[in-house]
């Protein structure tokens, strides 16, 4: 599952309008659309790093319970074999947003790397820091870089798990690293 983490993108209850895009609920129909997905191996754009997350980009990506089931399906497939809904893990349904964001390295010279140390949302047109929306659940993550010639560098990336019902176009997710704040506005035409 953590491997999941590292990938990117989100899902469940599609309606009309790109703020409702989103998948809210994992009916089995929803499930076989995902297990579908996923056995095509065609599970980009959706876990295209080059998206990352939102306009202007941030280094981070994301996953939801519709792409989690899609991921299994498609890790399933490379090793010929089918995931049975039955084999789904109850956390990969959990309806949350999970976001990963992975430490910042510099490779100039000696590796240098800056911890992550705060993921949040700002609600659509939020004027105030103390409107932030707190994840649900958040956790470091070691992680150690290294070059070509043997330097290494070790920081922290972060795991954190919104609400799906926070996570709507207009939104704008903010990761922390250091004294560095990346902003980017939540593009939904990515959502699943």
């Amino acid at each position: 599952m953590r491997a999941l983490a590292i990938v990117g993108a989100l899902a469940l209850a599609v309606s009309a309008s790109a703020g409702d895009r989103v998948v809210r609920e994992m009916t089995p129909e929803r499930i076989r659309e995902a297990i579908a997905l996923g056995e095509k191996g065609k599970v980009s754009p959706y876990t295209d790093w080059d998206v990352w997350i939102g306009r202007g980009g941030v280094d981070a990506s994301y996953t939801t319970p519709f792409l989690r089931v899609a991921l299994l399906a498609k890790e399933a497939h490379m090793k010929y074999s089918h995931l049975d809904p039955a084999q789904i893990p109850a956390e990969a349904l959990e309806p949350v947003v999970e976001v990963y964001a992975p430490a910042e390295v510099n490779s100039d010279g000696a590796p240098r790397s800056v911890s992550v140390t705060a993921i949040v949302l700002m609600p659509p047109k939020a004027k105030s820091r103390d409107q932030a929306i707190m994840p649900l659940f958040s956790e470091s993550r070691d992680e150690t870089y290294g070059n070509a010639f043997g330097a290494t560098t070790s920081a922290k990336g972060m795991v954190a798990r919104f609400r799906i019902a926070d996570w709507r176009e207009g939104a704008e997710i903010r990761i922390v690293r250091g004294d560095f704040e990346q902003k980017a506005r939540l593009d939904m035409e990515k959502v699943k």
